[in-house]
This record gives C-alpha cells, sequence and structure tokens, in this order.
C-alpha cells in the first residue's frame, strides 16, 4: 500500500485466500484519499465484484465507476458521475476532519498497542518475544510458576533463573540413572556431617544385612514354609504372617479351623449389626423399658388398639389414648409416661431385630464372645493393633487357654 502511494511499480503475488483481494482494496482507498484517480483492471468480472464489494462495505461505492459491464451506457457513467460530484458536495470540510481525527486516533492506539508489544522490559524480553518464546518452546510438561501480578524481574533475576535450571539440569543428569533402589534416599541438602553419617550407615549396613538374612532363616525354619531363596522377599512375607500372629496373640481362635468357620464369622458380623440397630432403636424409646420387653408385648394388640383411639371423637380418643399407654407403661415396666406413638413402631421394629439375632445363634454361638444383645457389653472395647471389625467380639484369652 505504501509502495502505490510513492508511485512504485511491484507485483502483488500469493495463493488464493491471503487476502490479496482486501490488499488491493485498502491500495485503492489510500489513494483516493491523496486524492488520486485508480484504474482498475482484470481479466476476470469476479475479481472487479470482490473489490467493488469490498470499497462499497467501506463506504466508497459513490466513487467508484463501472466501465466494464453492458450496463455501462453513456447515461449509466454520466449517473455515476452525478452521484460521486454530489456526494463530494456533501461532505464538508469539517466531516472529513472529524473522520481523519477518527482514523488517526484509531492508528494512534493501534500503534500503542505494538509499541507496547515491541517494549523491552527490565527483564531484557519483550512481550512480543515472550509470547513467541511461550508458542515455541511450551509445551504439556513445560514447568509453569506463578508470580503476583506486579512482579518486575530485572536482568539480575532472569541470570539468576538461568542459573538454576542450568545447575538443575546437570543435577538431574547426574541421578537421572541411578537405581531405583536408591529412590527412598530424600534428603535435599548436602553437608558433611550428613555425608559422613551416610558412610558410616554404610559402614555398618553389612552387619545389619546379615543379622536380616540369619533371622528370616530363623523365621523360616520355625514357621516351615517354603521360601523363594531371595532375602528381602522371604522376609517382607514373613514378617506380614508375624505381624498377623502379633496381632492375633490373646485370642481364642479355635473357631478359625472349623470347616464353617466362613458360615460363623459371617453369621457373628451379620449379629453384630443387627444388636448395633436393636440398641439404636432401645435408646431412641421414650422411657426405660424392662430389657428385652419386645419379646414379652402384644404388640399388634396394642397397636390395633392405638389405631382404634385415633379414629374415635376428640374428647373418647383422648381417654382411648391414655388407656393404650397405661397398658404399655404397665407391660413395658416404666413408671412414668411412654408415648405409644413413637415407641410402637420402635419395639415393633425392636422385636424384628430379636427373630433375626436368635436366627443367627445357632452359628455365631460358637464365636467367642458372642452373647446375643449381651454382646453390647463388648462393643465399646477399644480394638487391638491390627485387628479388624470382627476382632472385638473376641475375648482375651485366658491364662492356660491354647490357640
Amino acid at each position: 500500500m505504501i509502495a502505490s502511494a510513492r508511485g512504485q511499480n511491484f507485483v502483488l503475488d500469493g495463493p488464493p485466500g491471503t487476502g490479496k483481494s482486501q490488499t488491493i482494496a485498502n491500495m485503492i482507498a489510500h489513494n483516493l484519499a491523496l486524492g488520486r484517480r485508480v484504474l482498475f483492471v482484470a481479466e476476470k468480472k469476479a475479481a472487479l465484484d470482490v473489490v467493488h464489494r469490498r470499497l462499497t462495505d467501506r463506504g466508497l461505492a459513490p466513487f467508484c465507476l463501472e466501465l466494464h459491464s453492458a450496463k455501462a451506457t453513456k447515461s449509466a457513467v454520466l449517473k455515476q458521475l452525478g452521484t460521486a460530484w454530489d456526494t463530494r458536495d456533501e461532505l464538508a470540510a469539517a466531516v472529513w476532519e472529524m473522520r481523519a481525527d477518527q482514523a488517526k486516533s484509531l492508528r494512534d492506539r493501534l500503534n500503542e498497542t505494538v509499541a507496547l508489544l515491541h517494549r523491552e522490559e527490565e527483564c531484557g524480553y519483550t512481550i512480543h518475544q515472550a509470547i513467541g518464546r511461550v508458542v515455541r518452546d511450551g509445551k504439556a510438561y513445560t514447568p509453569r510458576f506463578g508470580f503476583p501480578l506486579a512482579t518486575q524481574h530485572s536482568r539480575a533475576d532472569i541470570d539468576s533463573m538461568r542459573d538454576v535450571a542450568r545447575r538443575l539440569g546437570i543435577a538431574y543428569q547426574s541421578v537421572s540413572d541411578l537405581p531405583v533402589e536408591l529412590d527412598d534416599v530424600t534428603y535435599a541438602d548436602w553437608t558433611n556431617g550428613w555425608q559422613e553419617q551416610i558412610v558410616a550407615s554404610a559402614r555398618a549396613l553389612p552387619a545389619f544385612l546379615d543379622d536380616f538374612e540369619e533371622a528370616v532363616a530363623g523365621l523360616a525354619k520355625a514357621t516351615q514354609l517354603p521360601t523363594d531363596g531371595d532375602s528381602r522377599k522371604d522376609g517382607k512375607r514373613l514378617t506380614v504372617l508375624t505381624n498377623a500372629c502379633l496381632a492375633a496373640h490373646g485370642y481364642d481362635l479355635r473357631f478359625a479351623f472349623a470347616p464353617d468357620m466362613v458360615e460363623k464369622v459371617d453369621a457373628a458380623r451379620k449379629g453384630i449389626d443387627l444388636v448395633e440397630a436393636y440398641l439404636a432403636e432401645e435408646q431412641a424409646l421414650s422411657a426405660s423399658y424392662a430389657p428385652e420387653i419386645a419379646r414379652r408385648l402384644d404388640l399388634a394388640g396394642l397397636r390395633e388398639a392405638w389405631t382404634e383411639a385415633g379414629t374415635r371423637f376428640w374428647f373418647l380418643s383422648a381417654l382411648a389414648k391414655r388407656k393404650v399407654a397405661r397398658s404399655l407403661a404397665q407391660a413395658g415396666g416404666v413408671a412414668g409416661k411412654v408415648d405409644p406413638e413413637s415407641d410402637l413402631p420402635r419395639l415393633t421394629t425392636m422385636h424384628d431385630l430379636l427373630e433375626r439375632i436368635e436366627a443367627l445363634a445357632g452359628q455365631a454361638s460358637s464365636i467367642p464372645g458372642w452373647r446375643g444383645l449381651a454382646t453390647k457389653g463388648r462393643m465399646s472395647n477399644p480394638r487391638p493393633s491390627g485387628a479388624n471389625s470382627f476382632d472385638m467380639l473376641l475375648p482375651p484369652r485366658q491364662t492356660g487357654q491354647r490357640i
């Protein structure tokens, strides 16, 4: 565009879709602004139409004189000339100055953006260079650092960061091929004292390894378990076994060798859940009933009487409900008042839970510590180290008992 304004000759070349038509339209508009006349000739009418449409979109249609079509008659040409003349008269000098100022303001803002992109910062980079570096070198694994928005890095800061990155690269190359066995060494700061400790530990390590292998061999002999000859793997497996034996110490585990042990343990675990559900319902009752009162109450009759009382006239209903409450309190061994509306559903649930607990008693009774509802006394005992949820049922081994 600048070359055309200077009257220079040049060839504008490029593949389709690279903006040649827009560039030509820009050159025509620029030369029109300089007061020149421009003749645009093309081999194909489509090329003329594209450039004319772009000039029309920018309000320059009145200044375009079409001479390429069959419509370009003498009268049509004179009409286009008249339109251009009238449009020129309508645009006063003040309008031209206003639009020129607007164009200058827009150009200045764009130039400010360009200047900002290419202004060298304290760190020695321009924003344009920084963006280019990120686009070129940024990868998914590239570390990302976060700094406060007002942070300004100097050249010295950048040089220091480069030096740290260089030393990190050297350090990584030094340790990248180390064996995986050294992954547990996580100490980050090297000191003479730390090096001396490492050397002393390394010197003492062979003796410890000999003791370890001897202990593994002794444990394997005591357990009479097959080994692979790899003391590290054998030691790990035997350690798991030893910890399991220590965790089982103090418990009578003879039931574990029963043919139906799995079924018994499963029954006991289900029983624990049922006992806990029963105790929760019992705690939610409105009064302290006699132990296992749900076994002895005529719950069906009480529920029927309570439902019937609710269908009567309000005065008679209140009397009937008080009667049901008295009957429930007397049968349940309660000295005070009870709330049949909330207690009857809970007592019914407790009755069902009792039947389910009794159904499990046949299998769970052989598990040490199982006493039906009385098992609740062992629920609050602290769980021994390494024990699972079922171990709460196992009492400490008495003197003279054998496992």
